[in-house]
């Protein structure tokens, strides 16, 4: 099956065309481990100038960054025990309490 471009197709539309291949996720992701591996790999390769000390130790920022994102999600982990209400919370005020009106609804007999 050949994929075309429509042109009259927005840059958004095109692009989820082509995110929504098979495989794209795949090579996507695979570009993406390849890029944060070379850029890891990298940081062995050139000297370093930082302020603080512990900077300087191979792959810091990488480690940081690991470590950060692990603090943010055990945070809101964490913080949704604190934060969550009940289902019920809203109760008669909730808008899917409500009713729709007879008018606005669509009814086909089958």
């Amino acid at each position: 099956m050949a994929h075309h471009s429509d042109p009259k197709m927005n840059s958004l539309a095109r692009f989820y065309h082509l995110t929504s291949r098979k495989r794209a996720m795949t090579v996507m992701l695979g570009g993406l481990t390849l890029s944060c591996a070379f850029v890891f790999g990298y940081d062995g390769f050139y000297q370093k100038h930082e302020k603080v000390e512990i900077a300087n130790i191979f792959g810091f920022y990488a480690y940081y960054g690991f470590a950060g994102f692990t603090f943010i999600i055990f945070a809101a982990l964490f913080l949704r025990k604190i934060i969550k209400r009940r289902e019920d919370f809203y109760g008669d005020q909730d808008v899917n309490a409500e009713e729709p009106p007879e008018h606005m609804l669509e009814r086909k007999d089958l």
